[in-house]
């Protein structure tokens, strides 16, 4: 996208009978990154089932790793906010997924449901989406609290959040090297 937000389209590309299969186009957050999914979904208006198969838009997994999310529809009283999903790539293994809904039905279903998947090299072919354990991350976040502020730990940076004072961001490492300290948030008037 140009601004460089991530934007979902809603594009049908064609139909397939029986049952008709509607495309929707999910927009890369960066052009360069070719992390577009092809949902084939069971009906163009509502999932009638809780599973179903996402492919890459041009069948190739992302070159690099990158963020990738994505809302699917659910017909009324198909899927419940306590409803696991469960993401496995196309040699059966588990992918790390993160879900919340983006609507909900008048009896408490969801009505879509947004996805983030972190999509690489290592995820070629479909993935498959359906009820059960979701698969928990080989590095898990870590956040920590105590007087002074708050430690994130993702695996990769490691994050310090003043707990008050005028530097928000106290500190950001990434494989043992400080590399931002000090961030203020700034407000000015005009």
């Amino acid at each position: 996208a140009a601004n460089g937000r991530a934007c979902a389209h809603l594009r049908p590309t064609g139909f397939v009978s029986p049952p008709a299969l509607a495309h929707f186009l999910i927009t890369p957050m960066k052009p360069s990154v070719a992390c577009s999914l092809l949902l084939l979904l069971a009906s163009w208006s509502m999932l009638p089932a809780a599973e179903l198969t996402v492919n890459w838009l041009d069948q190739k997994a992302p070159a690099v790793k990158a963020g990738v999310s994505f809302g699917v529809p659910f017909k009324k009283g198909v899927w419940q906010r306590a409803d696991s999903l469960a993401v496995t790539g196309a040699a059966g293994a588990a992918v790390p997924a993160q879900t919340w809904p983006l609507a909900v039905w008048p009896d408490g279903s969801v009505k879509w449901l947004g996805v983030a998947v972190s999509g690489g090299p290592e995820l070629v072919g479909s993935l498959q989406l359906g009820k059960g354990v979701a698969a928990v991350p080989a590095m898990p976040l870590k956040a920590t609290q105590d007087a002074g502020g708050v430690s994130i730990d993702t695996g990769v940076l490691q994050c310090r959040v003043a707990a008050s004072g005028d530097r928000f961001i106290e500190s950001m490492t990434i494989d043992g090297r400080v590399v931002a300290r000090d961030g203020q948030l700034v407000a000015m008037t005009e």
